[in-house]
């Protein structure tokens, strides 16, 4: 039967629900690198958070950030990303949420990621200037003068071969 409407009018909803995230392949629980900004559907025109970029070209469209700092290069700007720096932990538990470290090694127990410690064994002196950075030796001897400190140099038979492996 024709009821004489010739309509090519496309009458479909557009799709207004927030984005949401992907499992990731590989754990079955969320990716970081899933995870969208959630908020009302952007509008080209607009400038929703008023830092002088449209939404359309806004890495970050519902919170100001006129830098669009992106640190971990996802195309999410930092103040949306959970994970600031890629490392697969979410920046509210990254013990360094500037430099990748997903192990999240922490060997001196203070709470700053071995990558982003300035003194990663905790005994005092900046990683730069200690002879034996990944070993507390604040009194930094070196028995053969060779830069190594005693606590952590092979060559001077001060490190014991607790495996055996030479």
């Amino acid at each position: 039967m024709d009821t004489g409407s010739s309509s090519t009018e496309d009458t479909t909803t557009p799709d207004v629900a927030p984005d949401t995230a992907a499992p990731d392949s590989g754990s079955g629980g969320p990716s970081f690198d899933a995870l969208l900004d959630t908020g009302p559907p952007l509008k080209p025109d607009e400038d929703s958070d008023a830092d002088g970029l449209l939404d359309i070209n806004d890495n970050c469209p519902f919170k100001k950030n006129s830098n669009q700092l992106d640190s971990d290069g996802d195309g999410k700007g930092d103040k949306c990303d959970i994970d600031k720096d890629g490392d697969g932990v979410a920046n509210a538990g990254d013990n360094c949420d500037t430099d990748p470290n997903s192990d999240q090694s922490d060997l001196d127990g203070d709470g700053f990621g071995d990558v982003c410690d300035k003194d990663r064994d905790g005994d005092g002196l900046l990683n730069g200037a200690d002879n034996c950075p990944d070993v507390a030796n604040p009194l930094q001897k070196d028995t053969d003068n060779d830069k190594i400190g005693d606590l952590c140099d092979p060559s001077d038979g001060s490190v014991k071969d607790t495996d055996k492996d030479g």
